[in-house]
């Protein structure tokens, strides 16, 4: 795909444009923030934003006019990056050189991450931020006393870079510090006890959620858009589950299950590959890509129940809380038109199928043996 990307050149969306305002605007600011939020007056954007924005203006300031073909090229090296990352993670786990070169299939011939390279946004960058997180956890997890501390430094150090570059980087804090106390004494996960917790959190958060938005549109009906709190009321307000894709719309909700419902509805779409308006060449990519992989990941989820290492244990348990979590995170706020906000989770489902791989020639040697 880094290939198909520098073939076809830069696209610049809506998005982007946005962008580049922003950058241009903390030019001229001189990169002082506070000056710079002044000037936005009501087009303010978060400061978790401000990291790629920051980005952005650097690379005008260094290359001019060829700045989006920069950033396209760094799209490309940062994904190609997180090819390594990628395999060597697999390769650590599995010791299978077939498995690994499988997963390195799955991920560079995704049709999801394909495209993206080309597109002048924070995307793939973010993916790449998100995953290196994880992969110096697992580093770490692996390592011996002395190179320990220098992989968590560098996790936490990209956690924090990760944060400040886009909104989503907050779903890592907690990932994190699960991960220290995991690693904290090596302490092992009891797998049934791990998963009932951890959807009953899940169950429990959305109706306390939903109970909580319910309650701020009671009291504020007219809330429709300002601010983040009049952005969610206006999300649940229109029934929106996939944004612009009206016919995925809930009726306005009444009751408090009708949010839960729109809730629940937006976490299962998360994970949707297909829909009424692909064409049939895009659904049978997707199915053909997908079925698989995510067949392939619960596989390889499942199978490390069997394991005696409790830090594959501890690391599989850390990748599928990244993925619920994600979903959840969407579930709760936005799922983008093109479901380009699932961009992060791939690598980790990638990471399991690799494992679900690896299960299955373990399997396949048991029997012919």
């Amino acid at each position: 795909w880094g290939l198909y990307a520098l073939h076809f050149g830069v696209i610049m969306s809506p998005d982007s444009h946005c962008y580049s305002r922003w950058a241009d605007t903390l030019i001229s600011n001189n990169f002082n923030v506070v000056n710079y939020q002044k000037n936005m007056e009501a087009l303010r954007t978060p400061y978790l934003y401000l990291g790629f924005i920051s980005f952005v203006a650097l690379i005008k300031i260094i290359v001019g006019i060829y700045w989006p073909q920069l950033i396209m090229i760094i799209n490309v090296t940062l994904g190609s990056l997180l090819a390594v990352m990628l395999a060597d993670l697999v390769y650590l786990f599995t010791s299978s050189k077939i498995s690994t070169w499988l997963a390195l299939i799955l991920y560079v011939f995704s049709p999801e991450i394909i495209p993206w390279p080309r597109y002048i946004l924070s995307d793939i960058s973010y993916m790449f931020l998100n995953f290196a997180i994880f992969y110096f956890i697992g580093k770490a997890f692996f390592a011996k006393d002395k190179a320990r501390g220098r992989y968590w430094a560098i996790a936490i150090f990209v956690l924090l870079a990760s944060i400040f570059y886009r909104p989503p980087g907050i779903i890592m804090i907690p990932v994190v510090l699960f991960a220290l106390y995991l690693n904290q004494g090596k302490r092992e996960i009891r797998w049934k006890n791990f998963f009932m917790s951890f959807i009953f959190f899940i169950l429990a958060f959305i109706f306390i959620y939903a109970a909580v938005v319910k309650n701020i549109w009671s009291l504020h009906p007219h809330e429709d858009g300002a601010g983040v709190k009049g952005f969610i009321v206006f999300l649940y307000k229109n029934g929106i589950v996939i944004h612009d894709r009206p016919y995925t719309y809930h009726n306005t909700p009444v009751a408090l299950l009708d949010y839960v419902s729109i809730t629940a509805d937006k976490f299962i779409h998360y994970f949707y590959f297909s829909d009424r308006l692909f064409s049939l060449i895009h659904k049978v990519v997707n199915y053909l890509y997908f079925i698989p992989l995510y067949a392939l990941s619960i596989l390889g989820a499942i199978a490390v129940r069997k394991e005696s290492n409790s830090i594959k244990k501890s690391l599989v348990a850390l990748s599928v809380i990244v993925i619920i979590a994600y979903g959840f995170s969407h579930s709760i706020t936005i799922i983008d038109f093109d479901w380009r906000y699932r961009l992060p989770i791939l690598p980790y489902l990638i990471f399991l199928a690799g494992l679900g791989v690896n299960f299955l020639i373990k399997l396949h040697r048991q029997k012919a043996g």
